[in-house]
């Protein structure tokens, strides 16, 4: 329950000494704040919109990674992703979620960040489709296709900071003849990967 460690703290607070009891309401302060952050996260994702086709989002100023979970979430048949950065925690469970409802293939950059791995591990013991793109350079792309029909693309890394602390940018779209070309590019990419 809740507010049980709430009450221990307050029934302490009166039998403990001042100094104890400074820190427990500093304790209890604290908690109080991360509470309320993640209330108001909550809301600012439940008013969230889906995005429309042609719309774009700019991060951090928006909540970009809301609306790119929201799109994936909506996937109907298939996801194809490639993403050269990935530890975003939304965009990975709405991933992993949809693996189980869809087709799903994913091609990331050879030489992941430490951020990363966690993101691959989760994909692994889930059984997904994952590649590591074979190329010259490195796989900077990054773009989710959902059901062969819309695309979001952008500089948004699926990744904390792309989220919270860059200046980064999305936009989706449902154009056939973009749509034909990321499609074709996204297959070439699957078919050269390396499995890992």
């Amino acid at each position: 329950m809740k507010s049980t460690p709430l009450i221990i703290a307050l029934i302490l607070s009166l039998t403990s000494t001042h100094t104890e009891a400074r820190s427990i309401k500093s304790t209890l302060a604290k908690e109080a704040r991360m509470l309320s952050k993640q209330a108001a996260e909550k809301i600012d994702d439940a008013n969230t919109p889906a995005p429309k086709d042609n719309e774009a989002c700019f991060a951090p100023d928006e909540n970009c990674t809301e609306k790119l979970r929201k799109f994936i979430l909506s996937a109907k048949e298939s996801i194809d992703i490639a993403i050269f950065d990935i530890n975003l925690k939304p965009i990975v469970d709405a991933i992993v979620e949809q693996s189980f409802k869809v087709k799903v293939r994913i091609i990331v950059n050879r030489k992941l960040s430490k951020d990363s791995a966690p993101a691959i591990e989760r994909f692994k013991e889930n059984k997904m489709f994952y590649r590591v793109g074979k190329q010259k350079g490195i796989m900077h792309n990054k773009f989710t296709i959902v059901d062969g029909k819309r695309l979001e693309t952008g500089s948004f890394n699926y990744t904390n900071g792309a989220a919270h602390s860059n200046q980064e940018n999305q936009i989706y779209l449902a154009t056939p003849g973009i749509l034909d070309q990321y499609k074709n590019r996204f297959q070439k990419m699957w078919e050269s990967g390396l499995t890992r």
